[in-house]
């Protein structure tokens, strides 16, 4: 059977059209090459709304359900490419995330290195012999955002834990002052 498309004009067989319940026919009026032209410029011209479309059927959930049963059959295959871009973009993914994250650029950290001599900036542990070897954390003002220097895993722990409270910090070398040396087991009267 031969049907004629109404974009290009050329005949051709009915092989070479889409299934439509929209054609009396019940194929398509532009054959295969001409209806991805159109959907291609269709797809170009609307690319925002596409997208958006896309992400909203994603987080349903349907689209997550989805998601989740793609990834669970090919999670071998998927982690290992993940593993393996992660490890050709190592510097590129930490410089990113410093700079979204910070604002910061490769040149402020290495500013930052040089500034604290490549150690914690409270402790002075060097890094290389910062819980083996891990890389200092950039320490930042969480009310302000910005950074105020370079910390070892411990440290940044440390203040995170009293809340970046100066009078925290205060209250607990008052504590360490008062107690000195002694500890829970030694005989001490509490006053």
């Amino acid at each position: 059977m031969i049907r004629v498309c109404k974009k290009c004009n050329f005949s051709k067989e009915i092989a070479y059209f889409r299934k439509s319940k929209n054609c009396k026919n019940g194929y398509s009026h532009t054959c295969l090459e001409c209806s991805r032209a159109l959907q291609r410029a269709w797809s170009k011209n609307h690319f925002i709304s596409l997208k958006k479309s896309k992400l909203k059927y994603n987080k349903s959930t349907k689209g997550i359900e989805k998601n989740k049963q793609y990834y669970l059959d090919n999670k071998q295959e998927i982690d290992a490419k993940h593993a393996d871009y992660y490890n050709k973009y190592k510097d590129k993914i930490k410089y990113a995330n410093l700079k979204k994250k910070y604002n910061i650029s490769k040149e402020d950290l290495d500013t930052l290195y040089t500034r604290c001599g490549a150690s914690c900036s409270i402790c002075k542990l060097p890094e290389k012999e910062n819980q083996g070897g891990k890389a200092l954390h950039v320490d930042h003002d969480h009310k302000t955002g910005k950074v105020r220097g370079l910390l070892c895993n411990n440290c940044n722990l440390g203040i995170g834990y009293l809340k970046d409270d100066v009078k925290i910090l205060e209250s607990a070398i008052e504590y360490l002052c008062f107690y000195g040396a002694t500890f829970i087991n030694d005989p001490v009267e509490i006053i």
